[in-house]
């Protein structure tokens, strides 16, 4: 049975928490980014890793440096650190703490993206593969040592939320998999190839909406890439309305892009910089995702003429 500290925050991250406790090592401490999140009731929204470490008793940390909990972990005495989705870097003080080092799994297949958005930017760049890299965690961003890589295939019709959760079983199974091996003295890694790395930043607002100048085919993977977080957007007549399932066509387009050129129940036919594409699955602000079948008899947006900014 090993001592395992463990960083990690989000819901992806809390997957790689259950396999380790699922492991039977013994999970000594836990530390998460601190509570940042508050509801429409003005509540505290825990991390879904601090949730899954209050559900089962562990020790959790939450400093606002993480330079701050260096003396609580190294009396923790760890055998291993295991990082999955943290959200900060982790001084060299802390990595060299435990005997067999600080392993971090990343969700793409490194040295490509590097950062917080891995799996919306191999979407948003249209790789046929993506995967999941265990690496040993260094000082800088996401530059360590790689250790096993397991590629997954992106297709044309992958959104972000079908990506995240293959790569979450991902997680779980090797985790679960590889954690005996992990804390051994022979574990075999290879230095990041420099030349081809790459880089994920976190999505922001500014990014998130749809550029009708671009060609019918990086829209369609812009809006898979930020379903359904975080949404790619469109203007029309002051509407924010969130864009979540399109189709191509090979109709050439023969109007400016974004002029809205069809309505039917097919879905809202646009043009693009190239050919057309069919909006087929929106959100209306104050409303749910809706089909566009059930949404055209009282459709009073969409407008031959009008156009998308």
């Amino acid at each position: 049975m090993y001592r395992i500290v463990f960083f990690g925050t989000p819901k992806i991250a809390s997957v790689c928490l259950k396999a380790l406790i699922d492991s039977k090592n013994e999970i000594v401490g836990v530390v998460s980014q601190p509570d940042r999140l508050v509801d429409k009731n003005k509540k505290v929204i825990f991390s879904e890793v601090k949730q899954v470490a209050i559900e089962n008793n562990l020790f959790l940390m939450q400093p606002e440096k993480v330079s701050e909990a260096k003396q609580k972990i190294k009396d923790l005495k760890p055998d291993i650190i295991i990082t999955c989705a943290y959200g900060n870097l982790i001084p060299s003080s802390i990595l060299d703490i435990p005997k067999f080092k600080c392993v971090n799994f990343h969700t793409s297949l490194l040295p490509k993206y590097r950062g917080g958005a891995p799996i919306h930017h191999a979407i948003l760049n249209m790789e046929k593969e993506t995967g999941l890299t265990i690496m040993y965690m260094d000082k800088g961003m996401d530059n360590g040592d790689i250790i096993k890589q397991f590629p997954v295939i992106i297709t044309e019709n992958t959104t972000y939320s079908e990506l995240y959760e293959i790569l979450s079983k991902l997680i779980y199974e090797k985790c679960l998999e590889n954690i005996d091996y992990l804390c051994t003295t022979h574990v075999y890694s290879v230095k990041q190839n420099e030349n081809l790395v790459s880089f994920a930043p976190i999505i922001k607002r500014e990014n998130e909406k749809i550029n009708w100048n671009s060609n019918a085919i990086n829209i369609k993977y812009f809006v898979n890439a930020l379903y359904s977080i975080p949404m790619a957007y469109t203007t029309l007549d002051e509407l924010n309305i969130k864009i979540t399932k399109i189709k191509l066509t090979t109709t050439p387009s023969n109007a400016k892009p974004g002029t809205i050129i069809n309505v039917s129940k097919s879905g809202v036919e646009v043009c693009c910089s190239d050919y057309n594409i069919l909006i087929t699955d929106f959100i209306i602000p104050g409303k749910k995702e809706i089909n566009i079948t059930s949404y055209i008899n009282g459709n009073k947006i969409f407008v031959i003429g009008k156009k998308f900014i």
